[in-house]
């Protein structure tokens, strides 16, 4: 994929709709920090492969959220410095790693509820904004 788009077009906004200014390499982020998030706090109780693998570094970025309730200003910083080649790699880890935990899935398994303790953990761990605590709540 990565040899059919020039770097330019990751980082522009596709749509041209008030409503939203994310990038396409803003979307790729965002997609891959919630399967992230879900797949290995939520479903597997372990440690999120962004900080397992120390991602924040290869991504140039400081954000470890979802991206969920980013400003303009946030998103325009996100999207002109993470590394594109470093966020490929990352969305092949966190797709690997979700593999690996679906394969161990038992059909029962799909009707559980997540623990309070896992979606405490996701707080505690800065993996939503402040704005987006909306996001964590179970009522």
């Amino acid at each position: 994929m990565r040899k059919d788009l020039q770097e330019e077009t990751f980082r522009q906004y596709p749509v041209k709709d008030p409503d939203t200014k994310n990038s396409i390499i803003w979307h790729m982020w965002h997609i891959t920090r919630i399967e992230d998030m879900t797949m290995s706090v939520f479903v597997n109780n372990d440690v999120q492969v962004l900080h397992s693998g120390q991602w924040n570094k290869k991504l140039h970025i400081d954000d470890v959220h979802s991206g969920n309730e980013m400003t303009e200003a946030e998103i325009a910083n996100l999207s002109g410095t993470l590394d594109i080649d470093s966020l490929l790699a990352y969305r092949i880890e966190v797709g690997r790693n979700t593999r690996e935990v679906i394969s161990r899935l038992l059909p029962g398994d799909f009707k559980q509820k997540v623990e309070a303790a896992r979606i405490h953990e996701l707080k505690v761990q800065h993996a939503v904004k402040e704005e987006a605590s909306w996001l964590l709540n179970t009522g």
